[in-house]
């Protein structure tokens, strides 16, 4: 690559060991701080002059007419876009012409009692999606991941939450999905309607679910509703009424009711010599798996996902992409060659259901493995739900779940493929557990993460140190000393399934733990769960909650040769926060100060640590300190790639070995904690499940929010959420009969690749040389300025446009000239002619002399790069941006991948 400055430069990871010096002692001082989008195009069935008439579609498909959609696309043929519109009103005439002779009913028209004519017409939907996951090649300092691509995906929550038209359907497979539905009858709302009785009704509980409405709130709307429309009309009356309509149309899995005994925890029809059972009673309940999974294969178009998230995803021998590249993983598909076969990843976890009570919601959740990551979200399984104030009894309630997965690894579900009719039977397994640290320890019956064998990956003990001088005189009670993993050279043994199921015989023999393992958990009974490699590396809880926070606490608030937060550096700090950090739309939650760290989010913290924390502590925070903190961001950030190479795996390992061993010396023993452990094992973990954002639990923990929030009032919780459970699956069911009964397509056609956004701009809002600098491109004639763009599924907006904003989207990666990649911000967007799309980019250089590395181990940073504005004015093709980028003070930055939507 040339050496040019302005060009991104590629670093390749040390090809020799990395250089390691001695721990560093504590600083006594502190060196001096310096300041720092649209729905389907309708078709009219008639002309303006024609009398109204009805359309009959089921009786244009009984003759195997052609489908709107292909009608629509002659008329794109017919009507040429580049003529001048003369004869454009002609062509459309005889177009609908066409329509009305194919699709208009040919005997008399209804009539009202005043002799009126009534035309009902079916409101026409296409619902489009569509599965993009091409990878591109690793750039050493451009994001590594593939362009965005758009689908219907859950983003904020889960399945439950949205529609199921995330199926990637064929006209062909749409058209045989049509025969499920051709039994349910398309009814008008009222007469000239253009809305059918279906569509009103979901739209409605739409709203109830995405809004989270009471059921009191939503029957007073329905009956406002109902109200309101003319009389007599299809809508239902209450919603009673429309549940039971919900019912009729979808088929609602059942669920079963476990009784247990609320003093012993153990199941009702269990026998037990120490309870008789007689103190009450409570409930928890089971869903069928293979019932949900038969439902995503016949009616949500899952072999599809599969197929071609197989077909296009691109492997590379040697890197880890997804958790299908993991070893683990591969182990299990040995087991399960079928194409069809499923793997899932599971997760439970308790969630409180309000701030005043101890009832908590212990739901489990499963999503498939073999889905592209970014549907996994919408092909949520619930397994099942527990509702009380105590924790559950795991062995008792996942004991429904176990069973149900030996069967289910056995004999596998039957299912009929919707396209090719074929009979399939898939067998399904769930070897992987996420979850956080607590309820890791419950399910696999393991001591806490505060006990003496805590680790549930190596079997180091930890040990007694004193609490720290200022919390033992802090109220002036005496405190228990505290256990720590203390860093050692020596690695303690790793755990193995057979050193396990011993250590578990040996405590239920004896009644007490033994290496930390309580007895045997419930899930040793999963077909292909190994129980030493079934826990998954969960960063959110364990990078994010566990350490980061902890040390941005530290750094802040107690004092020590680390400490910056007086009230010159907090000024400064937060200043810089609010003025010189420009983050794009990818990144979620605008950056919030200091003050309000205690209620940053999980997504607040990534974003903290791999973009704003190096600027921000740059020549404030004293230098040992600083280089041990770029341990941890280069490390995290390998590992959130989406591909990573072996190099960056032994790389990451040796600089999370270092963070680990030096945290010791520099904030003191008591950091020895159990998540600061266990990054000594995170690499492992990703070498055997894939990439850290493979295995996050943001997709659970916005799952259980949402569980959580559909638990109203204080009795019979559990029943309440079963039902709104249910309504909530039959939703999405009930989107996929109207769009079938419509004749609508799950198929998103190309569209423009880009596209000018707002109304034009006057020239005046530019300077001499920018306009300079486009008028004397070449061939540029009459242009137009615009301030934003779209280019495939991202929008880009212009310097013009950001100006006094938080956010922006201006700052970008593009290819130049002879396909260099630099860096720069858009100043203008211009359109010339009817099609030549441009736009106007400043460009940066990057400065090669304050690039960050690591200084021992000569590790350099490559996602923040020190940059200088120039005085360089070059236009570019719209489609030349590659990927917006964030800019913090005097750097920009690029994200690890694009599977986190929202960081």
């Amino acid at each position: 690559m040339s050496s040019d400055e302005n060009d991104v430069p590629n670093f390749s990871p040390p090809t020799s060991p990395l250089r390691v010096r001695s721990p560093p002692t504590s600083p006594s001082k502190s060196p001096k701080t310096s300041p720092i989008r649209s729905p389907a195009t309708s078709v009219s069935s008639v002309s303006s002059d024609s009398p109204s008439r009805s359309i009959d579609i089921r009786k244009a498909k009984r003759n195997k007419l052609p489908s709107r959609s292909t009608l629509q696309r002659r008329k794109q043929k017919r009507l040429n876009p580049e003529s001048d519109g003369e004869d454009s009103d002609e062509l459309e005439q005889e177009y609908d012409a066409e329509v009305e002779q194919l699709f208009t009913v040919t005997n008399e028209p209804d009539q009202d009692a005043a002799g009126n004519d009534r035309s009902e017409t079916v409101k026409r939907r296409d619902s489009e999606s569509i599965l993009s996951d091409d990878s591109s090649d690793e750039s050493s300092f451009s994001d590594t991941s593939s362009q965005s691509s758009s689908v219907h995906s859950l983003q904020s929550s889960n399945s439950l939450r949205e529609g199921f038209s995330d199926g990637h359907h064929s006209d062909s497979e749409k058209d045989d999905n049509s025969d499920n539905v051709s039994n349910k009858t398309v009814l008008s709302l009222y007469a000239g309607s253009e809305m059918t009785a279906n569509e009103a009704l979901l739209d409605v509980l739409k709203l109830y679910v995405t809004d989270h409405w009471t059921k009191g709130s939503l029957d007073r709307n329905i009956k406002l509703i109902k109200k309101m429309l003319p009389k007599p009309n299809e809508f239902p009356a209450s919603s009673k009424d429309a549940f039971k309509k919900l019912k009729d149309l979808t088929s609602q899995c059942s669920e079963t009711e476990f009784l247990y005994c609320d003093k012993c925890l153990q199941l009702i029809e269990t026998v037990n010599e120490n309870c008789n059972h007689s103190e009450g009673h409570g409930k928890f309940y089971s869903f069928p798996i293979a019932d949900q999974i038969k439902h995503m294969f016949e009616q949500r178009g899952l072999a599809s996902v599969i197929d071609s998230y197989r077909d296009h995803e691109s492997r590379k021998p040697g890197y880890i992409c997804d958790i299908t590249d993991g070893t683990e993983y591969k182990k299990v598909k040995q087991n399960f060659p079928n194409e069809y076969d499923l793997t899932l990843m599971w997760n439970t976890d308790g969630v409180a259901l309000s701030s005043s009570s101890k009832q908590e919601l212990w739901p489990i959740l499963c999503t498939i493995c073999e889905v592209p990551p970014r549907l996994r979200s919408s092909f949520t399984i619930v397994a099942g739900v527990f509702v009380s104030g105590k924790d559950p009894d795991m062995n008792v309630y996942l004991k429904p779940f176990s069973d149900s997965l030996m069967k289910l690894a056995t004999n596998g579900v039957s299912w009929n493929h919707p396209v090719s009719k074929k009979t399939f039977t898939s067998k399904v397994t769930a070897p992987v557990l996420c979850a956080d640290a607590p309820a890791k320890a419950i399910v696999l019956k393991h001591k806490s993460h505060g006990s003496r064998y805590a680790c549930l990956i190596c079997e180091q003990k930890t040990k007694k140190i004193d609490r720290p001088v200022e919390e033992v005189t802090k109220d002036g009670k005496k405190k228990p000393r505290l256990r720590r993993f203390l860093f050692t050279e020596d690695a303690a043994p790793i755990r193995t399934a057979e050193r396990w199921q011993q250590l578990a015989a040996y405590a239920e023999r004896r009644g007490k733990p033994r290496k930390g393992v309580i007895g045997r958990s419930v899930v040793f009974d999963i077909p292909h769960l190994n129980i030493d490699v079934c826990t998954c590396a969960e960063y959110l809880p364990l990078i994010l909650l566990g350490v980061v926070k902890y040390l941005i606490i530290k750094i802040f608030d107690e004092r020590g040769p680390w400490f910056i937060g007086n009230k010159v550096n907090l000024e400064d700090i937060n200043n810089f926060i609010s003025k010189e950090i420009k983050v794009p739309d990818y990144i979620n939650r605008l950056p919030r100060k200091i003050k309000d760290l205690s209620y940053w989010k999980a997504s607040e913290l990534l974003a903290f640590l791999l973009f704003y924390s190096l600027p921000l502590f740059n020549g404030k925070l004293p230098d040992p300190y600083y280089q041990h903190w770029l341990l941890l961001v280069a490390a995290v950030f390998s590992l959130l790639k989406e591909t990573i190479s072996e190099d960056d795996l032994n790389s990451s390992d040796v600089m999370l070995r270092l963070f680990v061993r030096d945290i010791g010396a520099l904030y003191g023993a008591n950091c020895y904690t159990y998540n600061m452990h266990n990054l000594i094992h995170l690499t492992t973990q990703v070498r055997r499940w894939g990439p850290l954002w493979a295995t996050s639990a943001f997709l659970f923990e916005s799952c259980n929010g949402y569980l959580g929030k559909h638990v109203h009032g204080t009795k019979n919780l559990g029943q309440e959420l079963i039902n709104n459970i249910k309504n909530s699956q039959s939703v999405p069911v009930l989107e996929n009969i109207v769009n079938s009964s419509d004749g609508g397509y799950n198929f998103k056609s190309s569209h423009l690749n880009c596209q000018l956004l707002g109304k034009p701009l006057q020239r005046d809002i530019l300077t001499h040389d920018e306009l300079t600098a486009i008028d004397s491109f070449r061939d540029i004639g009459i242009y137009v300025l615009y301030q934003r763009a779209k280019v495939l599924y991202d929008n880009y907006t212009s310097r013009i446009y950001d100006n006094n904003r938080k956010r922006a989207n201006s700052f970008v990666l593009f290819t130049g000239e002879n396909g260099k990649q630099k860096y720069g911000q858009v100043i203008i967007f211009v359109k010339s002619g009817q099609s030549l799309l441009l736009c106007l980019v400043r460009v940066y250089k990057i400065l090669q002399k304050n690039l960050l590395f690591h200084k021992d181990t000569r590790y350099v940073i490559r996602h923040l790069l020190p940059v200088q504005e120039t005085d360089d004015l070059i236009m570019i093709p719209v489609e030349n941006l590659m990927r917006k980028v964030l800019k913090v003070g005097m750097y920009v930055g690029f994200r690890p991948n694009t599977y986190e939507l929202n960081m």
